[in-house]
């Protein structure tokens, strides 16, 4: 969230619920809730967001020409590029961090190009904390950055002239989101 003023802060961060039908994934068991043992009710399953393990060594471009190296916390909670945070997930939301290096993959390409994505899993445990195999669901997360700055030709800011110079920025640039 953008707050004016000095201090400006900018949270990016997505609900990973919201792209599901109805803003919440739904699971059935093979067989039906009818077969399973008690521990494994569909009312006693909860579920999580991580980042696979598939993540790990993964190379990635930075907009600052740097390859970045992925890897993932032991939790799977957090995405790193070169020991720098790059994303959070906190309950179902995925937060993007305001690092640099997090700042360079992010900017590298726009989203009509290559985003930079990430692989994540879900997670379904029962209350005695039994992870439950699982089918389909892996699934890429885009972090795709939130507009692209376009040159306008022919338009340039003249720096040193003897009584200043006064110019609209949206004369020198386009926004595309």
């Amino acid at each position: 969230m953008w707050k004016p003023g000095n201090g400006h802060t900018c949270a990016f961060k997505v609900d990973v619920d919201n792209v599901f039908e109805g803003n919440a994934p739904s699971f059935k068991l093979v067989g039906g809730n009818e077969t399973a043992s008690a521990d494994f009710q569909l009312d006693k399953i909860t579920y999580q967001y991580i980042f696979s393990a598939e993540n790990e060594g993964v190379e990635v471009l930075g907009n600052d020409g740097k390859t970045y190296t992925l890897t993932v916390s032991n939790d799977g909670k957090e995405l790193f590029a070169d020991d720098a945070s790059v994303a959070k997930i906190k309950g179902t939301e995925v937060e993007y961090q305001e690092t640099d290096e997090a700042k360079a993959i992010l900017n590298t390409y726009s989203h009509n190009e290559t985003p930079f994505s990430a692989k994540m899993d879900m997670v379904l445990t029962n209350q005695c904390n039994m992870r439950l195999p699982m089918t389909d669901g892996k699934f890429n997360a885009d972090f795709l950055r939130p507009i692209n700055v376009h040159a306008n030709e022919g338009q340039f800011f003249v720096d040193a002239t003897d009584d200043g110079y006064t110019v609209n920025v949206l004369d020198l640039v386009y926004l595309t989101d």
